[in-house]
């Protein structure tokens, strides 16, 4: 009976461990993902910003033809 009690108590270290380290995993993930979102979002203001320049210069570009 002890023995079991011992094996069953160490198979709940052993998922509360894994629980633990999923987490953990998840953490990080989850931080990975708040990084790649701002990269994302920066490149799409650059890339907005770089739309309305090369509008600006068509512009110019065409009073100058005119």
């Amino acid at each position: 009976m002890r023995d079991e009690a011992n094996l069953h108590g160490n198979r709940l270290r052993r998922i509360e461990t894994q629980g633990n380290e999923a987490n953990k995993r998840i953490e990080l993930l989850e931080e990975k993902i708040r990084e790649l979102t701002e990269q994302i979002n920066s490149a799409t203001q650059r890339a907005v910003r770089a739309e309305e320049e090369s509008e600006n210069l068509a512009g110019e570009l065409t009073i100058l033809e005119g």
